[in-house]
Parts: structure tokens; C-alpha cells; sequence
């Protein structure tokens, strides 16, 4: 790693045409937004430079104190407060201090309405997450390269897409964000392997911050953050789910104050559909091409079905069947180029499929609306079936959120622009 910093990595090219996926997104959103001047564009590339400072202090302190010591530290500490702990390491209480701060603007109304509403979505949620804010993750080369020096391809897609579908789960339970509730818990381990992360991979030979930017950044982070809300909201509404716009407004807030605990920097994160609309117009028009790596991802995370239910007999059947599906929804979405990019087989008739959900969704959106009462019952529904399901894969054992040992990387490709 060069010893003088960029002030923007290399990653970040700003196109001087909008690439189809920026235009194909803007589209389906229906959202007005400003398009970003030169001062944003820096302030975006900035980002790609800044970490979170109080969990890359706590990863500090893991590091000394031994993984098995301060895990068992912190976990007291989010489940008895810090008052609990003898002496406690200055960089926990620090910690602490920021997530136990209810910021001014959180709003308890709005984010049980965003719950509800992400909630009573049921598993189609998943649509949304695996196979277009995920998948379409995949095409900026950049995002995705800490995943490369971590194993991630060794770990296992359904690994990885399990643990996010528990992390979503567990965040949009019912007061899932109350102090010590399973989402807040979540957020924090989260935030703790991030932190332990991106310090590992900071001291691996073959990263480079000038290339690609701090692991796990403010900039990569707050993209995440607008996958879950922003990109959410768009697709689910594209196959036919009402939201109103307390709901829409919800979802937004539930995520602010998520990616809040999980160390997004406070002043950057958005407070409208509008500015999270520019910001990931932003992304779309400065992302890397996808390469080797990204590609890898893709395709891992496409064969994700035949590693959950194997590839004997009828279960392979049922496997390759999911595998076609998922692929339709991420070419519908994503469009054909950008998904041709990920190197990912043709699925032309495929990507009819997701038509086919409109109208079941839009029939039982008008019972919900009509039926006293619907939208409780249904998100009642949802969220059961979502935690059913999310059981069954975990088999009955909570997600583990522990971070590997960086490990070497088989090709450190650079940044490619275009």
C-alpha cells in the first residue's frame, strides 16, 4: 500500500454518459432528484477514503484484548449496559456511548410502520435483496472487493445470503431496534466485524486503499445501506406492492437509523427517497466494470440454490428451477447488459417470470387494503414466514456474524474504469 493517500481512489471514474443500468434504475423508480453537481462528486469519492473510526478503534482493542475476551465483553455490553463491566476498554465505552444515543431525529412511529412494512412483504422480500440490490451489487468491481480477500468464495454464497437474510429479518422484527431486541444486537455485531475486517484486510500485502478504497467504507456502506431501502421500495413496487407514503417514508427511516448503529457517518445519511436516489445515481455513474472477482460473486451467489438443496434427483430439479427464477428477476431488473456483464447464462424467457407475480401481488394488496384491519394480518403473516423460513436455513442455530482471517488473494486485479 503506497505510503501517500489519494484523496479519491482510482475506482471512482465519473462517465461522461449515464450507463443503462443508471438510466434503466432512474426509471423504475419514478423519483425526482437533483443530479449531482461537481462539489457532490467529490464529497462521493471522498467517501471512499473514510472508515468508521469508533468500530476501527474497537477492532484495535480485539485485536489486543483476543477475539474470545472481547466478544464476550461486548456482548455483556449489549445486553447489560456498560455499567456491567470492571474496568471497561475505553474503546467499548466509546462504542457504547454512540449507539446508545437516541439521535434527535429518530422517529419510534416511523420506524414501526417501516417494520410493518418490510414485514408484511413475506419471502417476495427476498427478491428485492438476493437478486437485484445483491446481485446487482456484484457489477462495481470495487464494492464487492474486501468479500475476495476474506474467502468468500471458500465460505459459501448460501453462507453469506443466509446471514443477510438474518440481519434483514432480525432488524424489521417487530421493536427489533429496541435496545437489546435481536436487530439492534444484530447491527452491532455487524458493525464489530466490519470493523475487525477492515483492519485485517488494511494490513494485507496486496490491498490497496489508492485502488480501491478503505475496506468496507462510508461511501460502499451507505450504498448497502440504500439497497436495502431504496432499491426495495422500487423493485416491490415494480411487481405490484402498495406502499403508501408514511410507508415509503417508514422504510427510509428504518434504514437511517440502522445504517446510524451500524456506523454510517450521521451528516451523510439520507433522509428522502430523493437523496438516496441521487446518491446511488452517483454510484451507478462512478462504478468500476466488473471483473474476474465480481464475476466469481455472481456466479457463487446464482448457484446459492444448489448448495440448499443439493443436486441429486428431484432436489436438483427444484435447485435449478430457483436457480432460472432468480435469474429472470435480476435480468428484468438489472437489464440485459448489466447482467450480461456478470457473466451470468442467458435467461431471456426467464426474466418474464417476475410478470407473472404481478398480478397475485396486486390482488392480494387489494384485499389487504380492503379487509379491516388487512395490513396488520398480513404483516403478522409475513414476518412469520419470514422467520419460518429463515429457521429452516440457519437449522434452528443464530447467525454467526464472525469475521475470517484475510486471506491471500488469487489475483489482486486493479481497479478497472469504463
Amino acid at each position: 500500500m503506497s505510503s501517500t493517500l489519494l484523496s479519491i481512489p482510482r475506482r471512482f471514474h465519473w462517465k461522461t454518459k449515464a450507463p443503462a443500468e443508471a438510466k434503466r434504475f432512474r426509471l423504475l423508480s419514478r423519483t425526482k432528484f437533483n443530479l449531482p453537481d461537481a462539489a457532490y462528486i467529490q464529497r462521493c469519492g471522498e467517501l471512499l477514503m473514510q472508515g468508521d473510526p469508533v468500530a476501527d478503534e474497537l477492532a484495535h482493542w480485539f485485536e489486543r484484548a483476543g477475539w474470545q475476551a472481547a466478544h464476550q465483553q461486548l456482548n455483556q455490553a449489549i445486553e447489560q449496559g456498560i455499567a456491567s463491566i470492571n474496568n471497561p476498554a475505553h474503546e467499548l465505552v466509546a462504542m457504547m456511548a454512540q449507539v446508545e444515543r437516541t439521535p434527535l431525529w429518530l422517529d419510534q412511529t416511523l420506524l414501526d410502520v417501516g417494520a410493518k412494512a418490510l414485514r408484511r412483504v413475506g419471502p417476495l422480500g427476498s427478491l428485492a435483496l438476493r437478486d437485484v440490490a445483491l446481485m446487482g451489487g456484484y457489477g462495481n468491481a470495487a464494492i464487492n472487493k474486501p468479500l475476495m480477500f476474506t474467502g468468500a468464495l471458500q465460505g459459501g454464497a448460501a453462507r453469506r445470503a443466509t446471514e443477510t437474510r438474518a440481519f434483514w429479518v432480525d432488524v424489521t422484527r417487530e421493536n427489533g431496534l429496541q435496545r437489546n431486541a435481536p436487530g439492534f444486537r444484530s447491527a452491532l455485531h455487524v458493525r464489530m466485524m466490519h470493523g475487525v475486517l477492515r483492519h485485517r484486510i488494511h494490513k494485507h500485502p496486496d490491498w490497496s486503499d489508492n485502488d480501491w478504497g478503505v475496506p468496507i467504507n462510508q461511501g460502499d456502506m451507505l450504498a448497502t445501506n440504500l439497497a436495502f431501502s431504496l432499491v426495495f421500495i422500487t423493485v416491490l413496487s415494480s411487481l405490484g406492492f402498495r406502499f403508501s407514503r408514511q410507508e415509503r417514508d417508514g422504510i427510509m427511516h428504518l434504514w437511517r437509523y440502522v445504517g446510524y448503529l451500524m456506523g454510517i457517518d450521521e451528516t451523510i445519511l439520507v433522509t428522502s427517497e430523493a437523496e438516496g436516489m441521487r446518491y446511488l445515481y452517483a454510484v451507478l455513474m462512478s462504478q468500476p466494470i466488473p471483473d474476474e472477482d465480481t464475476k466469481a460473486l455472481a456466479l457463487a451467489l446464482m448457484n446459492e440454490p444448489y448448495e440448499q438443496y443439493g443436486q441429486q434427483g428431484w432436489q436438483s430439479w427444484l435447485a435449478e428451477a430457483h436457480v432460472r427464477a432468480h435469474n429472470g428477476v435480476s435480468r428484468l431488473f438489472l437489464g440485459t447488459k448489466s447482467y450480461q456483464r456478470l457473466g451470468l447464462p442467458e435467461s431471456r424467457y426467464w426474466s418474464w417470470f417476475p410478470l407473472t407475480l404481478i398480478p397475485p401481488i396486486l390482488a392480494a394488496e387489494g384485499a389487504r387494503i380492503l379487509l379491516p384491519k388487512g395490513t396488520d394480518w398480513f404483516a403478522r403473516l409475513g414476518g412469520r414466514t419470514q422467520q419460518e423460513m429463515l429457521k429452516k436455513r440457519l437449522q434452528k442455530k443464530p447467525a454467526q456474524y464472525k469475521p475470517v482471517e484475510a486471506v491471500a488473494h488469487p489475483k489482486a486485479t486493479k481497479a478497472k474504469t469504463g
